[in-house]
């Protein structure tokens, strides 16, 4: 769930109790970049069919996977028929061509027949260029994965043994938490692609009684899937829990989400920043560790 904005949140957890989450001997570090612009995204270098590197970021919030339109042309990737199907923070629908990739390879990672959509959306990575696309749910399928962001590394680790911190659904393939916002509970989606702390539909504020904290916050630009947008931010937004995470007066963000992922807001990286953060999707426990 692609969302480029500022400003970014800067407020620290006040407790964390989590449990210690070790690297196995047989940790797979990924060949990644932290690209510190003050959203902290997470880029890894990927080759397809065998092409050279290119840098795709790495987005808990997307499902399958996004390859830029124009880069699988020159690989001669076969595209399916057009569909305006896409959906996505900022905008309106956008054209998507649905795509399989023979070979995928993320250092020593590799994986074959792996589903993308095909469209045109390129931001800039961490040199500076269009990146090639975005590796979401049909990479991330089944794995267990640490962004340790203060150390600015990501790795794999054995999935299904993760027992600490707190559990997680996966709504249309993202993973999601119950969260505990002004004293209720919400749901919301952990994303890795989205430039905020805390996301909050317009809906789910007026459920928790925040209407007047959105109305009280300034315009800000963003950019999606869809294109550009306003994004109504507050600087210092209701204090928000996931488990035994604690965070006071968060930057909130406030924002329509796509109907194809009905949650309630969701956190991103100007939260999960702070963290070294193990993601396993195979025992569906997330942990946040400082």
């Amino acid at each position: 769930m692609i969302l480029l904005a500022s400003p970014c949140g800067v407020s620290a957890a006040e407790s964390l109790a989590q449990a210690k989450v070790a690297a196995p001997a047989d940790a797979t570090l990924l060949p990644s970049a932290f690209h510190v612009d003050g959203n902290q995204f997470i880029f890894l270098k990927v080759s397809i069919d065998s092409a050279p590197e290119v840098w795709m970021l790495l987005d808990t919030g997307t499902s399958p996977s996004v390859i830029r339109l124009d880069y699988a042309r020159s690989l001669g990737v076969k595209l399916g028929p057009p569909a305006n199907d896409g959906a996505g923070a900022g905008g309106s629908g956008f054209q998507t061509y649905p795509v399989k990739v023979a070979n995928l390879r993320v250092g020593t990672v590799a994986l074959e027949n792996v589903a993308f959509e095909a469209e045109d959306f390129g931001p800039p990575g961490p040199d500076g260029l269009p990146i090639a696309g975005v590796l979401g749910y049909s990479f991330l399928a089944g794995k267990a994965l640490v962004l340790d962001y203060p150390a600015g590394k990501a790795r794999l680790i054995k999935a299904g043994q993760t027992v600490c911190g707190v559990p997680f659904q996966l709504v249309s393939d993202v993973p999601t938490v119950s969260l505990s916002v002004a004293g209720q509970t919400v749901s919301a989606a952990i994303d890795s692609g989205g430039a905020y702390e805390l996301l909050l539909t317009p809906t789910s504020a007026g459920r928790l009684g925040l209407a007047g904290s959105m109305a009280a916050g300034g315009d800000y630009p963003g950019t999606g899937y869809g294109g550009k947008v306003v994004v109504k931010v507050n600087m210092s937004g209701p204090d928000f829990a996931i488990g035994e995470t604690i965070r006071r007066k968060p930057v909130v963000a406030y924002l329509p989400l796509p109907a194809a992922l009905p949650v309630d807001g969701a956190v991103g990286t100007s939260f999960l920043k702070d963290y070294k953060v193990t993601i396993d999707y195979s025992a569906q426990r997330i942990c946040f560790e400082q």
